[in-house]
């Protein structure tokens, strides 16, 4: 009996550490490299549609938790500043993104997209993951 309690509550345990979400961080600063607090950010699933809205704190950080894989965009706003966005990425299982924005003066109709995005390595941690995708 006790050897089966203690092999429930390791079960338990592990199931909690099996992660099938990403997520993503990052810091909005303007051309100076000043932090801009309360700055919105949309996160866009571009294949359901699906917006993820979350708010930089007071030191321009944000994060988004709990992304399922799939293809996003990602746009920083802030009244007073051009807005950004990042042009369409991929989320995996266990992926954790650093995007930092930097916001320039301009008026609100001004925008500017990022096209180019570099190879998105995850140096928060050493974990890595993948989607397994059935055949059709």
């Amino acid at each position: 009996m006790k050897n089966a309690l203690c092999f429930l509550a390791l079960s338990a345990a592990s199931l909690f550490a099996q992660v099938s979400t990403a997520s993503i961080n990052g810091t909005v600063t303007d051309a100076s490299g000043a932090v801009v607090p309360q700055a919105s950010l949309l996160l866009k699933n571009t294949q359901t549609g699906v917006e993820t809205r979350t708010t930089a704190n007071e030191l321009g950080v944000y994060a988004i938790l709990n992304i399922l894989p799939g293809t996003y965009t990602l746009e920083a706003t802030m009244q007073g500043f051009s807005s950004s966005r990042m042009e369409p990425f991929a989320l995996v299982v266990n992926q954790r993104s650093v995007f930092d924005f930097h916001l320039a003066v301009g008026k609100v109709q001004d925008s500017v997209t990022v096209e180019a995005v570099g190879a998105q390595l995850q140096s928060a941690t050493a974990e890595l993951g993948s989607v397994l995708l059935s055949p059709a």
